[in-house]
């Protein structure tokens, strides 16, 4: 059972560029409803999270609005040019403790996989950040040049999802460190395994995918 409060910020300042759809991705609309629709509505109705941040940029600002005008609890925060800068701009508001970092473009979240990812992280005290990912079901090679140099071992390699966790607190201060030191990461728990901090992951499911191309969709 949840036990804490937590804070989510879903993440859909991007512009989704590898779509090829002319407009951010989470705005493409799949049955009737656009792809930042469905997250929100999963993450909002799971009933776990006491404050939803939504980050944005302002091109998209009225349609996401738009789009979400059914939950006016919602707080909105402009995005920056990266990841990282559009999480850093969200951790300011963060009122709680825990802060779950979501992919907007991830809308496969379920209830289950939320409350399998809480009970880790309320279980499991001792770490500083906390993921969903998936053990990969393909060989996985390291290639140079379309050669093969080396063939990796399957069954300790796992692929990063979302909702990612931690503190905002130290989010924010190793989020300034990269700043400084001019380092980029493509996501929270490789910024904190970086520094030397305690992260794990948990057990996913294949089906909470990122739409990143149209293949996704279909």
């Amino acid at each position: 059972m949840k036990s804490l409060n937590y804070s989510v910020v879903i993440l859909g300042a991007g512009l989704g560029s590898r779509m090829n759809l002319g407009y951010n991705k989470i705005l493409y609309k799949h049955n009737g409803h656009s792809i930042i629709y469905k997250t929100v509505t999963s993450i909002i109705e799971s009933n776990y999270f006491d404050q939803v941040i939504v980050v944005i940029n302002q091109v998209d600002e009225l349609h996401i609005k738009k789009e979400l005008k059914k939950y006016p609890n919602i707080q909105y925060v402009y995005g920056g040019k990266t990841r990282q800068e559009s999480v850093f701009n969200s951790l300011d508001h963060v009122t709680n403790d825990l802060v779950f970092i979501h992919d907007g473009a991830r809308s496969n979240i379920t209830k289950e996989l939320l409350m399998r990812l809480i009970e880790d992280v309320e279980l499991n005290t001792n770490y500083q950040g906390y993921a969903l990912a998936c053990q990969v079901k393909d060989t996985i090679l390291k290639v140079e040049d379309y050669e093969i140099k080396q063939v990796l071992e399957r069954s300790i390699l796992y692929t990063m999802q979302t909702p990612q966790v931690s503190n905002p607190n130290i989010l924010k201060k190793h989020l300034m460190k990269a700043q400084e030191e001019g380092r980029q990461f493509t996501d929270e728990m490789s910024l904190l395994t970086f520094y030397g901090l305690k992260t794990k992951i948990v057990k996913s499911e294949y089906y909470n995918n990122k739409v990143t191309t149209i293949e996704d969709i279909r």
